[in-house]
């Protein structure tokens, strides 16, 4: 808890009580020292607003726009122009740390290069089924048939992309769009398996 003082003020002489050491208020410490005084708060060397603290030479929004690139003398073209770029493609790359781009990274570190590699275990349908040729297959089959389901005509729910003529029999139409149909999960499980969900 602050100090209350009780005496009298050194310059109107009047008893108070209150947090002031020596002075009842502001205006009676101003008019007694006046070596502080200058007329009040000062004002913003910019836009001329008064200013909340002695100490301050610019208003909150003028020492902000200072700091902002161009604004601010000390700025010398930022850190954006002097990031490296990928060693492999010279394309810029988002960190310091990096030395390759996203695509190039997983480009370099698949396969044998990688610390996980194991001998290339993993098995052929799902490679197949994680390629890039396997998604795109699959995303031409759903806007083919307009994103609803080929049986019962649903639309916004689950969506599966279903081979007509199965993946693991016929390879050769693995990836061909009229080999494939869009199906929602309860149909495409009636349908490959016989059950009904």
């Amino acid at each position: 808890m602050p100090k209350i003082y009780k005496r009298n003020c050194n310059n109107c002489r009047e008893f108070y009580k209150g947090q002031g050491k020596y002075f009842c208020s502001n205006k009676c410490r101003m008019i007694k020292e006046p070596i502080n005084w200058k007329g009040g708060l000062p004002k913003c060397i910019n836009c001329n607003k008064k200013l909340s603290d002695y100490k301050c030479k610019k208003c909150r929004n003028c020492f902000l726009q200072t700091l902002k690139k161009e604004g601010n003398p000390a700025w010398k073209g930022g850190w954006e122009n002097k990031l490296p770029n990928c060693i492999n493609c010279n394309k810029k790359l988002t960190k310091f740390e990096y030395k390759r781009c996203k695509k190039c990274f997983h480009k370099y570190f698949s396969g044998e290069k990688n610390n996980f590699w194991k001998g290339g275990i993993t098995p052929l349908n799902k490679r197949l089924r994680t390629s890039q040729r396997y998604l795109k297959w699959r995303k031409n089959v759903f806007e083919r048939d307009n994103y609803t389901c080929r049986k019962c005509d649903k639309k916004g729910c689950y969506l599966e992309a279903d081979h007509i003529k199965p993946f693991a029999q016929f390879s050769e139409l693995r990836f061909d769009i009229n080999n494939g149909r869009t199906l929602c999960k309860p149909c495409h499980r009636e349908i490959t398996f016989g059950e009904k969900l």
